[in-house]
């Protein structure tokens, strides 16, 4: 087990272990091709991303932690934005093609997420924060194994010595929350997003910050 920095060529990588896990498609029918929108969805996790690591065994990516230091303005905020927004753009070029199944569904699918994104990433650049969790995940099969213990460890050993470092982080209660609770994050806000999911059971947009004053 390595683990080394992100290559431009680990992309596809990367994308299909989301998909394993994210399943950003489920209520898109007669897909076609959806590889776009996880490769698309790494793109925006990278954006302005100092921190980029992945976790490789066998010749496979199983894990990926990918962080920023957050620069705070406006300008920022505007920046990332406007990037994102173009990604939005190439996701429904996706969908006009047909690639994520039937129009409709798939244009509901790409808004909610893109929807959600923004609701996590509100307040970022409010000038609190210090760095940012962009991307965190341990594919199924490795988790429980002290992967995620070890990246987060190893970010926050290369990253606190600062006399300031407050790290934020926004997941959803299917993802595996807990285990920021277990290592010590605070909980900032915990807001239910059935509705926008059109899920029946309770669904949560949840964030989190870290503080470390000494390291």
């Amino acid at each position: 087990m390595l683990i080394r920095d992100y290559r431009k060529s680990d992309l596809n990588e990367c994308a299909k272990l989301i998909k394993q896990t994210w399943n950003l498609t489920d209520k898109c029918e007669n897909i076609f091709n959806d590889n776009q929108i996880y490769r698309l969805y790494v793109k925006e996790c990278l954006l302005n991303c100092n921190y980029k690591k992945v976790v490789v065994c066998e010749n496979k990516i199983i894990a990926v932690f990918f962080a920023k230091r957050i620069a705070s303005g406006f300008m920022y905020s505007f920046i990332d934005n406007i990037i994102c927004s173009l990604y939005l753009v190439q996701n429904l070029l996706e969908i006009l093609k047909g690639s994520y199944g039937k129009r409709y569904l798939a244009l509901k699918a790409i808004m909610k997420q893109y929807i959600l994104d923004r609701m996590g990433e509100k307040d970022v650049y409010d000038n609190t924060y210090t760095n940012e969790i962009t991307l965190f995940i341990v594919g199924e099969k490795y988790q429980n194994h002290g992967i995620g213990k070890t990246l987060l460890s190893n970010y926050i050993f290369d990253n606190s010595a600062n006399t300031k470092f407050l790290l934020f982080v926004w997941t959803t209660s299917d993802c595996n929350y807990k285990f920021y609770e277990k290592h010590k994050f605070e909980i900032i806000s915990k807001l239910d997003i059935r509705k926008l999911w059109e899920s029946e059971k309770p669904y949560y947009l949840i964030k989190y910050k870290l503080k470390i004053d000494n390291l």
